[in-house]
């Protein structure tokens, strides 16, 4: 499968440290994105309804969540990636996510464009399947992303879908076929759209138990209310 040109960009700035020899049987590829948790940067939207800083510490709080997710994947044999903005140092990124994941620089101006670079790096990458979750999960853990990984034995795609009609986790193998590009990203139209693009390809899909996400001011007063009593 050919690389998108900006794969190919991403790969000549960074050099051998991306065109590493991975073992054969290390298949199985788990993506994260993050951005450095500044005030007015992130949750954004949530924000607008609990202040900037409360949205900011719960989006660095869910995102140390995700990356120890992350490390239990790395012990487990997978392979992880850490996509970050581009116009932000590495090395930021690194003292922050404090794990020894692959980082590489995102590449696509929109969510779906992301997702899809993502997909295809990782595929060009040896990955024979992979899984990208979102960082503002509180119930994701690694035994769901095991079961993810598990049903794409069986599968072409699985689908975590969030309770607000979005999703939290996105898994294929190859070739992707640009199935979640163009998304109605941000919208409740999320999973049932990326469901009937999967139906009308005629692929098989495998679809994970709802999780909810902290979107909203309602949900973050009851990820409050769940993380007093432990």
């Amino acid at each position: 499968m050919g690389l998108p040109g900006s794969i190919k960009r991403t790969e000549q700035r960074l050099g051998p440290l991306l065109r590493m020899d991975l073992p054969a049987d290390r298949e199985r590829a788990l993506l994260i994105f993050a951005a450095l948790p500044k005030p007015g940067d992130v949750k954004k939207r949530l924000a607008r309804e609990i202040g900037v800083e409360p949205a900011t510490t719960l989006y660095n709080e869910l995102a140390l969540h995700t990356f120890r997710i992350g490390q239990d994947a790395l012990e487990k044999g997978w392979m992880v990636f850490l996509f970050y903005d581009p116009k932000v140092k590495e090395e930021e990124v690194r003292q922050w996510v404090k794990r020894n994941f692959h980082y590489v620089a995102e590449g696509g101006a929109n969510p779906g464009a992301r997702i899809q670079h993502a997909f295809d790096y990782t595929f060009h990458h040896r990955a024979g399947k992979a899984v990208v979750i979102s960082s503002d999960i509180p119930g994701m853990d690694i035994a769901l992303l095991e079961d993810a990984s598990s049903r794409l034995d069986r599968n072409d795609v699985v689908i975590g879908p969030a309770t607000d009609g979005g999703c939290y986790l996105l898994g294929m193998k190859p070739p992707t076929k640009g199935i979640f590009r163009d998304l109605p990203w941000g919208t409740s139209l999320v999973y049932r759209e990326a469901s009937e693009r999967v139906r009308r390809l005629g692929l098989a899909q495998s679809t994970l138990p709802p999780l909810n996400d902290v979107d909203t001011a309602e949900a973050y007063r009851k990820y409050l209310m769940k993380k007093q009593k432990g």
